[in-house]
């Protein structure tokens, strides 16, 4: 599979049959094959009818394309962070650079919102670790990060 760039932050998996597909998030597309020599796996945990490998690189490109600085800025809780040490006397973060932190922690927000949603309209009782790996959450997680997103986009704008 041959994976390339472009400056509209477009994901390219070239393939040589002509049914293309694209997925799309924010100025973020991906093309890709469902079929021949280039064609991505086809698991679809949420069976939302894009390949899993197409959400995943999206994803990671989306975090990647968030951080506009990559600093995490000065808190209380960076604070706190910074004079974490593991057993061996070594820092636990070692740095301020961490790419995609600010989206990662928009979407952890939205997350802690969606499984309360979660919890109730699927019926659950508690959060077994059954419940937790269900793919019944998915739809609710993807909404969460297409929520960031979108909020991100109007705040662009």
């Amino acid at each position: 599979m041959m994976i390339a760039m472009t400056g509209v932050f477009s994901l390219l998996l070239f393939a040589q049959t002509p049914a293309q597909h694209v997925h799309q998030a924010d100025k973020i597309r991906v093309f890709y094959q469902l079929a021949g020599q280039y064609a991505v796996e086809m698991a679809d945990v949420n069976r939302n009818g894009i390949p899993d490998q197409i959400e995943d690189g999206l994803t990671q490109t989306l975090a990647a394309k968030a951080a506009a600085s990559g600093v995490i800025p000065d808190s209380p809780a960076l604070t706190r962070l910074q004079a974490l040490r593991y057993t061996d006397g070594t820092p636990v973060l070692k740095d301020l650079r961490l790419t995609g932190w600010r989206f990662t922690r928009e979407v952890l927000q939205a997350l802690d919102q969606a499984d309360d949603i979660a919890f109730s309209e699927l019926g659950y009782d508690r959060w077994s670790e059954e419940n937790q790996k269900s793919p019944k959450n998915d739809a609710y997680i993807m909404r969460a990060v297409t929520d960031v997103m979108q909020i991100r986009r109007r705040d662009e704008r």
